[in-house]
Parts: C-alpha cells; structure tokens; sequence
C-alpha cells in the first residue's frame, strides 16, 4: 500500500443531477423557521356566503285604481281553485319582515340592510385584521386602523415566539414598522418569497425572522414594547397551531379574518381568539381591503393632554401637559398653545415643542398664576380648539397633586407623590413608600430597593451538580453584575417546566461577585452562601433557566451527563451569560467546588496536551500532535459543509476506504432546531443515498436553489422538506450506514439558537463553510470531540473548492 502527502481527492464524475422536490413542504431560508408537517383541519371555503333577495314588488292601490282596457280574446275567467268570493288568510294580509320595512328584524344586520343602523364606534389602536399562514412561504400579516385618526408607524413592531418561548424572544428578533396608516386602511406585511397575490397587496415585505411563523408560532402587535394585540399564547406549544372554535389547529393551513364587529385588538388570545372567522388554506382573496360594520368617523387626532397639576401648595403649584405617543411625529409644535384657569392664562411662546410621548410642566412661577382649591384649568391648541380641561373641587386634592393614571388617558387620582415632568405614580407603588416594587431598583429607587433586580445576564449559572452519588443536587450561581442584586422574585426553572420562586415574601441580596448554591437540601458547603429550593429537579440532559417578570436573566442546557458524582463546571475564564452558552467553556469537575471559585478548564489550544481531560492526538492536535494515519477510512464521511445566503446549501461527503463504495444502505439525517434525537426521528427526515462512490472521490448534495456557481459541483440537487440540504445552522446532521450513525454535525435534542461553536468560532455552523481538516480520515460520531479541531471554519459561499477534497495521506486500494 502507498500513498502520498498532500493529494486532492475530487467528484466521481459530476454527470447529469438529480432532483429530489417536496412540492408540499416550505422552502426555508437562511434562520428560517421550519414548516410543520402535521396535516392541518382546514374549513370548507368553496360553500357561497348566504344570500338574501330584498327585492320589493310594487303595488297599486285597489281602492281608487281603474278598470283597464282589456283585450278581447283574453280569458277572465277565475283560476278553478280559486272562489271569486275568496279571501286571503289573516296572517297573509301583514306582509313578512323585509330589508327596507324599517325595522331591524333578528336576521337582518348592519350593513347588509339599511334598516339596521351600523353603531359609531373607533377602536383604541391598530389591531391585527388578517393572518395567513398558507402554502410554502405564503405568511402575511393584515393591520387595520379604525381609530379615525392616521397613525404613525414609529414605535409599532410584530414580535414573533418559536414553540411555546417567551415574549422577550420576539422582542430580540421585532420586525419595526415605519411610515404612516391612514384611518380606514389597512397594512399588508407579508414574507418576501410569498405568491404573486400575496406579493401583489404587500406594502411591506420581509424575509425576517417574525415573517417566518407556523401554525405553532405565536404573534404579537406590539406598540413602544407594549403588546396590543395577538395571535397565540406564549409559553405554550399547541402542536401543530391553536384551535379557533371548533376549528381545530385553525392557527395552521388556514387564512383568519377578523370578525365584521371588530375595531380593536387584545392582549389576551383566549379573547382574541372568539375575534377570527376561519377560512381555508391560501384564501386571501380579501387581503389588504378590510372592512368592520361599525362606522368610526375621521377626526383630527388627539395630540396633549392635561396630565397633573398641584394646586394651593404654597408656591409649588404646576401644570404638566403630555403628548400623546400614538399619532404624532416626532415632535409637537406648542407654539401658540394656551393653558386657561379662572385665574389667568399662559401662551407658550415661537419654538416650544414637546416630545412625542413627552411631558412638560410648568410651575406657578412661569404661569404667572397659581391654582385654587376649586378651581379648573383648560389646554387650547394654536387654533384655540379645546383639547382637554381638568376641574376639581375644594376637597379633592388634600395637599397633594392631582393626575391621571395611567398617564393621558386614565382616570384623573390623587397620587401620593407628585411627579412633574414624568410619568405619575400611584399611590400604592411610588418610589419611597418602603416597598421595592416590580418596576424599581436600586438605580431608579435607592430610597426603597437597597439592591438592584437582576436583569438579562446580572446572574450567572456557574457550576452544576446534576448527578451526585450522595447528597442532594445544587447549581451555583455568580452575581456579575457589580451591584449587589435582589434575589426576591426570580424564577428558577427547567425544561420541563418545574418551578421555584427565590423568596417571594421576603429578601435575598446577593452582594457583587458572592457566589450562591441553591440546593434542593441543606448540605456541607465552601465559602458561598447556600439557599434550598424546592421543586426543581434536574437531570443528565436537561436546562436551567432564570427569569424575572418573564425576562430571561441565563439560561444554560446540556445533552449529557458528565458521569456520577461529577459537576459541570463552568471555567474560570469564562464569566457571562454569553460564555456560559459555549459547551467548550465547561468541563467536567470530578472534584467540585460549590461556593468557590472555579479552576480554569482544560482547553485544546493551551499547549498543554492534558491526559486527565481526555486530550489526544485526535481530541486536540494543537496540543498533543497529530495522530499518525495507519490504513485507509473504515466509512464514508462529511468532508465539506455549505451554510451560506439564501439557499446556498450544501453537504459534500469522501470515501477514503480504499475501495469503491455503493452507497445502497447510505443515508443522510436531519434534526431541526433540537425538536428530536436521533433515534426517535421519522424516517421523512432520512434521505438514502443511490449509485456508486469511487475511492478517492467525493459527492456532493446541494439545495435546488442554490446559485449556479454552486450547483456546478452538485452531484444530486434536493428540493424542500426533509431534504438533507434545506438546513440551518443550528440543524443536526448525521450520516448513517444500515440506519446505524457514522459520522454528525451538531447534536441530537439540543437548538443551540443560531449555530454550534467550532474551535472557539462562535456560531460556526450557520453563515459559514466548514472543511474537514486534511489530517481527518474517517466519521466522528462525538460532536464535542469533533468540534475541538477537526472542522476548518471559513467564510460564507467559499464553495471554489466543493467537490474536491484535500487529505495529508490518500491510502491506496
């Protein structure tokens, strides 16, 4: 046997490809969303609406009509069954309820029939008026604005939550509007690839992540971060979509309108979800021109109000004003605005302007007046129409200031703290009642919140005991933040949604870099502080997570166990909530160190070839050398990997086994976004490869999308669905042989959100080409060991050298 150093293994031969097209499944995009392969319940759409004839027929008076002239041979004679002498029953002398009767009878409505008046009725902001969630990428939003007013865009955004996740992971990926709606119109957002009707009414088209949803995906209106409209619940997985009346999995497959009555929209899907008439797959022939029955008259919009004002409080007395953040620009010219009382009146001067959503209030001392105990003020704008007026009596202010809450439109109250210039405050949660509320912390309220409330990545998960031989299970936690943080109220939970509340009637301050052990007993501990918590248990592949109010403070999973008695241990090197996401920043710590601090790990790249942390040739050849290749590659392998724009995908696959290879009983895997393992995944996600594979060469499966410059190299094109090269980077892929598994990209049960790390690389798998280093002869079914070195990671679409792989050894047949 011979062989030489630095040979190029090439294609067997390219000849004619082969395409493989699923015609029904989604095509996916770079960070898309995977389709759902479930069958949707869709309704009957083919059956007409129901139709009424309100046809009238004219009469004449018999009492005064005449004889007519009648023609001679015409036969006047009475039809037999009917007496000349007659007469018609009693209920047939009063005519049946009619459409132009003048009344509104029980099956008549507006605005079908004029005797039915249609209520006047404006809706409070934008609502959601149209979902589609069709064929492939036919996804698209409908927004509607029936408040009589043209709203701006800015600040408006739709949030979109994966299987059952937060809201906050919506807000980290919000697709923003911008520009104006008028009054009466509605908006079309609509995915990029989506069919030419679609395509056709779409103002806004996008290939971003909120566009990409499934029946299973929740969707939310979102205005300045406040959700005010929804489809979907959050936190929670339907399947393949939520029912909708008896419609079941109505979310998926199907086309949702509005309801006729609807002009507003709800936070709160079992509500919103009596809203939506169901109809069938790809049925938007109504998209873009939504209609409601109620009328809502056009009116110039609100712009300010009157917000808080103090008055009799010894020279203190003020006035704030408020914009509306709604339906103005940027800013709001106040010039020739007046303040009004019985006791004078203030003109603001050329170039005074307020913020959009701002507030500005004015003391007694710029008045010029100051406000009586019964008194009321009035806010004109420059055309001196009325735009709000506040009045008050002689017992209603009790010393302290008097505004609305919420602020703008809510009810005029008492607050216990007077706030001009910024938002109020209720009584029962103003900054130095004693309590540290939801919406304080040590920055906003030191005078009641000693400690800061930890927000995203205040908090780390530091060292993890999953599987101990004796005692109970701990985690601990690191304070990282810098300020000494309030503990009270976090969440701790894991993926299968067991929960604990950290001391929800009481405190628990972590002080600036202390370590804290949360156990599920009380056990001997280092130098940390120790806290038992209940009802969390964790397990050998399983996730931690910490949140506050929803918000998710770290999170860190993990899809094996290190073995009995032996913690995870994050490395010393590794200090936030980022590192602790990169499976490589942890190592395995057979002796622990719960409330200390932790060694550094073992790294492949320290120069340092560690026996005890399983460092080898293989594992680690910047640190112990590179292995000697003794014979030729027991099987085929990955040998090149194409994760680049659009749907530049590719997967390239070597035979170094000395012989020709039938690739009969070959197969290619994929796993999307961690939904699976590997041995329970349906055979729809396993494609069998055909032909022969010569020693040496190389095959090449592509994307049929892909750029030609790519397709060029393709041995095998495949269409969308299960294909193996309609993959993201945070996909799985495995080769197997006789279903037995020989070589992976990535792991099995675990979504690593964008892409898995690759020799330190962040996300290598996603925007990226990776390369089998030329010392690599065989399949590696350890995707941990694997990822260490033997994977080179290059730019994205650098495919020049697809179908040809260079090795350091070719072994001979």
């Amino acid at each position: 046997m011979s062989g030489c150093f630095g040979e190029r293994i090439g294609s067997s031969g390219g000849g004619d490809t082969v395409e493989v097209v699923d015609a029904d499944a989604a095509v996916e995009t770079d960070a898309a969303v995977e389709t759902d392969a479930d069958t949707a319940v869709e309704t009957d759409s083919d059956l007409a609406p129901e139709t009424r004839d309100t046809t009238i027929a004219e009469t004449t008076d018999t009492d005064v009509a005449t004889e007519p002239d009648l023609p001679a041979d015409l036969d006047t004679t009475a039809p037999p069954d009917l007496a000349e002498d007659s007469a018609l029953p009693p209920e047939a002398e009063t005519a049946a309820p009619y459409c132009g009767d003048g009344r509104c009878d029980p099956d008549e409505r507006c605005p079908e029939c004029a005797d039915c008046p249609c209520p006047e009725r404006c809706g409070a902001d934008l609502f959601l008026s149209e979902y589609v969630e069709g064929t492939s990428w036919n996804k698209a939003l409908e927004i509607a604005n029936f408040t009589g007013h043209e709203v701006e865009l800015a600040g408006y955004a739709i949030w979109k939550i994966t299987n059952g996740g937060p809201w906050s992971e919506g807000a980290s990926r919000a697709l923003s509007l911008s520009g104006t709606l008028a009054h009466g119109a509605a908006l079309v957002v609509c995915h990029g690839d989506a069919a030419q009707p679609i395509a056709e009414v779409c103002q806004l088209a996008s290939t971003a992540d909120a566009l990409e949803f499934n029946g299973d995906d929740a969707l939310a209106l979102v205005r300045n971060g406040a959700i005010i409209d929804v489809v979907g619940l959050e936190g929670d997985d339907p399947g393949s979509g939520w029912a909708i009346g008896p419609v079941s999995n109505a979310t998926a497959d199907h086309t949702l309108r509005r309801k006729l009555d609807v002009v507003d929209g709800s936070d709160d899907w079992a509500l919103a979800a009596t809203t939506w008439d169901v109809l069938g797959k790809d049925d938007f022939a109504d998209l873009g021109r939504f209609t409601v029955t109620a009328t809502c008259t056009a009116s110039d919009p609100p712009r300010a109000a009157l917000n808080e004002i103090a008055a009799a409080s010894d020279g203190s007395d003020f006035v704030e004003i408020a914009a509306f953040s709604v339906f103005q620009s940027a800013t709001l010219d106040l010039a020739g605005w007046a303040i009004a009382t019985t006791g004078g009146r203030y003109t603001f001067p050329a170039g005074a302007t307020m913020a959009r959503g701002g507030f500005v209030a004015l003391s007694e001392g710029v008045l010029g007046f100051s406000l009586g105990l019964n008194d009321r003020v009035w806010l004109y704008d420059a055309d001196g129409a009325l735009q709000d007026v506040i009045g008050w009596g002689v017992d209603d202010l009790r010393g302290a200031s008097y505004g609305r809450l919420p602020d703008l439109t809510g009810a005029l109250v008492p607050n216990s703290v007077a706030t001009p210039g910024a938002p109020n405050q209720s009584p029962e949660t103003w900054c130095g009642d004693g309590t540290c509320q939801v919406d304080e912390d040590c920055v906003s309220c030191a005078a009641d919140c000693a400690a800061c409330q930890p927000g995203p990545g205040d908090l780390v998960i530091s060292e993890i005991m999953a599987e101990p031989t004796t005692g109970p299970e701990w985690f601990e936690l690191v304070n990282v933040a810098g300020v000494p943080l309030e503990l009270s109220g976090v969440t701790v939970r894991d993926e299968h949604q067991d929960l604990h509340v950290i001391a929800p009637d009481t405190s628990l301050v972590l002080e600036a870099g202390a370590l804290l052990v949360m156990s599920s007993d009380t056990m001997p501990l280092g130098a940390g502080e120790l806290y038992v918590l209940s009802g969390v248990t964790l397990d050998p592949d399983d996730t931690l997570i910490l949140e506050r109010d929803r918000v998710l403070i770290d999170r860190v999973a993990w899809s094996h166990g290190v073995g009995p008695g032996v913690a995870r241990s994050l490395g010393a090197l590794a200090t936030d909530a980022d590192d602790n996401d990169d499976d490589d920043a942890w190592c395995a710590a057979p002796e622990p160190t719960p409330g200390a601090a932790n060694p550094i790990c073992p790294r492949c790249g320290d120069l340092f070839c560690q026996d005890s942390a399983g460092e080898t040739c293989e594992t680690c050849a910047e640190d112990c050398g590179r292995c000697p290749v003794i014979g030729c590659a027991e099987g085929l392998f990955f040998s090149e990997y194409v994760e680049g724009s659009s749907f530049n995908k590719a997967i390239e696959i070597a035979n170094l086994t000395g012989a020709e290879v039938d690739l009969a009983g070959y197969q290619i895997w994929r796993l999307t976004n961690g939904q699976s393992t590997w041995d329970a995944l349906p055979e729809s996600s396993k494609v069998a490869l055909i032909g022969t594979l010569a020693h040496g060469a190389v095959w090449v499966g592509c994307n049929t999308r892909s750029v030609e410059s790519l397709l060029t190299h393709c041995d095998a094109v495949f269409g969308q669905g299960s294909a193996p090269t309609n993959f993201n980077g945070d996909d799985a892929l495995a080769l197997a042989f006789e279903g037995v598994i020989i070589d992976v990209i990535g792991f099995d049960a675990v979504d690593p959100g964008d892409g898995w790390s690759i020799a330190g690389v962040p996300d290598a798998t996603l925007d990226h080409t990776l390369t089998r280093a030329p010392h690599i002869m065989r399949g590696n079914t350890d995707w941990a060991e694997a990822a260490l070195d033997e994977w080179l990671v290059g730019p994205p679409d650098a495919f020049e050298d697809l179908g040809a792989h260079t090795v350091d050894y070719l072994c001979s047949p």
